[in-house]
C-alpha cells in the first residue's frame, strides 16, 4: 500500500465516463426503488422546507456521496434563503442541515430528546467493523451514559452491561483528564524530535550537504509519514510498526473514506474502492490486537500502572483493550475501536499542522513572533532533565492561540451529527420528527462574515492575530508616559458559532491533548529549525500555479487537508 498525498482518495468524480454512468444509472434505480416503499413523496408546510433534487430522495444522497462539493454549496445557498435549516434525504434518513448560533445552540443543548448513539451505532458497524453481536450489546443498553447515574428505571443494570457508560467513562478519563493529557505530552516530546532530527539528517545525506545546512523537501509526504509515526509511537506504542510495518501506509489509504463508508446506501459495490481500503485497514488492526494481546501480562501490577509502554502505548488505548476484553467484546470489534483511534489521532492533527506549517513558511515576520512566543514555554523534563515544553503554558500563549484558532477555523469542515430520538425538539421554529438526523456544518458557522469578518480582512482570509485583543497594561512607556497595549487572546465567536470538535455531551474527550499535539508540533518545529518557501507543487511534485486551497473532497469529513503541496528549505538552528 501506498500513499504519498493528500490527492490518493479517489471518488465517483474521478471514474471513466461510461461507468460513471452505469454506476449512478443503476444507483439511482435500486435506491429510488428502495426509497419509494418507505416514503411518500411531496411537500409538507409543517416541516422545514426541502432541497430541490431531480430524483427524489436520490439526487441529494448521491450528491452528498459522489460530489461533496457541490452538496455544500448547494446547501449553503438553501439555508441562506430559507432560516437557517432545510432538509434532504440522507440515504432513508431525513436530514436537515442547519445554522446560526441559535440554532446550532440548540443542537447542542444537554436534552434526551437528542443524541449521538444511533450515529454512534451506525459507525460501529459501518466504519469500525464490529460483530453484530456487540453492537447488540450497545443497542439494548438503555442506561445511560454515566456510571453515577443511570437512566431511570434502568438502576437495576449491573456495570458491567453498561456498555454506554463504560466506553465514556473510560474515553474521558484516559482522553480527558488532565494527568493523563500531561502524560501523553511528554511522551509525544520524546518521539517528535527524533523524527524531525532522522528526517532532516536523512535529507543532507540524500543532498550531499556538509553540516546543518539548508536542505530541500516536500512538505505534505513528510507530515504525512513522519507525524504519523511519531504520535503513534507515543499513543499507540511502537509494537505495532513491527506487527503491522505498513500500518500507516494503510491508513492513509483509508483516511477520507471516512464520510462515504458511514453514510453510504449498501450493496457496497457502488463503493467498492472504499471497502476494500476499509477492510484492509480493519484487518491491520485486528491482526495488531490479536497479537500484542497474547504477548501483553495481563495480569501484571507494572503494565497496569505504567505510564507508557511498548506495547499499546500511552494508557488509554490499553485501559479500551482491557475493558473490552473483561466484557467478552471479539477481537474484531477491539480492532474496529483501534481503528477508531488512529483515524481520531492522525486524520485531524496531521493536515491542522501541515497547513500552519504553510503559513509560517510563508511569512518570515510571523515565523520569528512566534519562535520568540514559545520560548516562554520551555520547561524540563521531570523525568529525564530534557528540555521540553510545557503544555500548559505553551496553548494560553496568546499569539499561539490565535494562531491556532484561525488554523482550525478555516481547515476544519465537519459535519456534526445528532438525531432526534423523542418529540419536542423545535428547531428554527419547526418541530422535528423523531428519528431525523440534524447536521450542523462546521464551515457554515466558521465562515460567517457577520461573526469573524472585519474591514480589512474578510473571514474567507487567513488573519493570524483574528483573535486578539490589545489591552493596556501595567507596563508605561517611559517616553510617551502612556501605558503599553497588552495581546489577550479572545474568541470572537460564541461556542455556536466556532466548535471545532463538535458540541455539547458528543464533543471529542481527545479535543484538549490534540490541541497540545499540534501546538507542540508547530513550537518544536519553529524552535529548532529555520525554514522558508520555495513553490507550490501539486500532489503528485509536479508544479502548481497556484496556492493551496481546502481539499474539496474532504469538506464535511473533518479537518481539511491542502490540495497542494509545498517545497521548502529549512536546516538545523539546534
Amino acid at each position: 500500500m501506498n500513499a504519498t498525498s493528500f490527492d490518493t482518495v479517489p471518488v465517483l468524480g474521478e471514474v471513466s465516463g461510461s461507468r460513471q454512468l452505469l454506476l449512478s444509472i443503476a444507483a439511482a434505480t435500486f435506491l429510488l426503488v428502495l426509497f419509494s416503499r418507505y416514503f411518500r413523496l411531496g411537500k409538507s408546510n409543517d416541516r422545514p422546507p426541502m432541497l430541490s433534487e431531480l430524483i427524489p430522495h436520490v439526487g441529494n444522497t448521491w450528491l452528498y456521496m459522489s460530489a461533496i462539493d457541490k452538496f455544500m454549496d448547494k446547501a449553503a445557498d438553501a439555508l441562506k434563503k430559507n432560516g437557517g435549516i432545510v432538509g434532504f434525504y440522507l440515504g432513508p434518513k431525513l436530514t436537515y442541515f442547519i445554522r446560526g448560533s441559535d440554532n446550532v445552540q440548540a443542537m447542542f443543548r444537554n436534552t434526551p430528546s437528542i443524541n449521538s448513539e444511533a450515529l454512534m451505532l451506525l459507525g460501529y458497524e459501518s466504519l469500525m467493523g464490529l460483530t453484530p453481536e456487540d453492537i447488540a450489546k450497545f443497542r439494548n443498553d438503555k442506561s445511560g451514559r454515566s456510571l453515577t447515574a443511570p437512566a431511570p428505571v434502568f438502576e437495576h443494570v449491573p456495570e458491567k452491561e453498561r456498555y454506554w457508560a463504560g466506553i465514556y467513562d473510560v474515553s474521558h478519563k484516559y482522553l480527558g483528564q488532565t494527568n493523563y493529557i500531561e502524560l501523553m505530552a511528554k511522551t509525544y516530546q520524546k518521539f517528535l524530535p527524533g523524527w524531525l532530527v532522522e528526517g532532516y539528517e536523512e535529507q543532507l545525506r540524500e543532498q550531499n550537504v556538509e553540516g546543518d545546512g539548508w536542505v530541500e523537501m516536500r512538505l505534505v509526504p513528510f507530515m504525512k509519514a513522519g507525524m504519523a509515526r511519531a504520535a503513534m509511537r507515543a499513543l499507540v506504542g511502537t509494537r505495532i510498526l513491527e506487527i503491522v510495518p505498513d500500518v500507516v501506509e494503510g491508513f492513509w489509504d483509508f483516511e477520507g473514506y471516512m464520510r462515504i463508508a458511514l453514510f453510504s446506501p449498501k450493496p457496497k459495490w457502488l463503493f467498492r474502492h472504499v471497502y476494500d481500503a476499509l477492510d484492509r485497514y480493519l484487518a491491520d488492526n485486528q491482526k495488531f490486537v490479536e497479537v500484542a494481546s497474547k504477548e501483553f501480562d495481563w495480569d501484571s501490577e507494572e503494565n497496569r500502572e505504567a505510564k507508557w509502554n511498548p506495547t499499546f502505548g500511552a494508557p488509554f488505548l490499553r485501559e479500551l483493550i482491557r475493558w473490552m476484553r473483561e466484557r467478552n467484546f471479539s477481537t474484531k470489534s477491539q480492532g474496529g475501536f483501534k481503528t477508531l483511534t488512529s483515524e481520531s489521532l492522525n486524520s485531524n492533527a496531521i493536515p491542522v499542522t501541515t497547513w500552519g506549517l504553510m503559513e509560517l513558511a510563508k511569512d518570515p515576520e510571523l515565523r520569528q513572533a512566534i519562535r520568540d512566543e514559545v520560548q516562554s514555554a520551555y520547561t524540563a523534563n521531570s523525568d529525564t532533565g530534557a528540555r521540553i515544553f510545557d503544555p500548559i503554558k505553551l496553548t494560553g500563549l496568546p499569539l499561539f492561540q490565535s494562531f491556532y484558532t484561525e488554523m482550525m477555523r478555516m481547515h476544519v469542515s465537519m459535519n456534526v451529527t445528532r438525531e432526534v430520538v423523542a418529540p419536542g425538539v423545535k428547531i428554527g421554529g419547526y418541530e422535528i420528527e423523531v428519528g431525523s438526523l440534524l447536521q450542523a456544518p462546521t464551515e457554515l458557522g466558521h465562515y460567517d462574515e457577520a461573526v469573524w469578518g472585519s474591514k480589512e480582512h474578510p473571514a474567507s482570509e487567513f488573519w493570524a492575530e483574528r483573535h486578539l485583543k490589545y489591552v493596556d497594561s501595567d507596563a508605561v512607556d517611559p517616553k510617551t508616559g502612556e501605558r503599553k497595549k497588552t495581546a489577550r487572546f479572545e474568541v470572537r465567536g460564541r461556542p455556536s458559532d466556532y466548535f471545532p470538535y463538535g458540541g455539547g455531551v458528543g464533543m471529542c474527550p481527545g479535543r484538549v491533548f490534540a490541541k497540545q499535539e499540534i501546538m507542540i508540533t508547530w513550537a518544536t518545529w519553529v524552535s529548532r529549525f529555520e525554514f522558508e518557501f520555495i513553490e507550490w507543487l501539486q500532489l503528485d511534485g509536479r508544479k502548481s500555479d497556484r496556492p493551496a486551497e481546502n481539499h474539496i473532497k474532504y469538506r464535511g469529513s473533518a479537518a481539511v487537508p491542502p490540495d497542494r503541496d509545498m517545497r521548502i528549505r529549512w536546516k538545523r538552528i539546534w
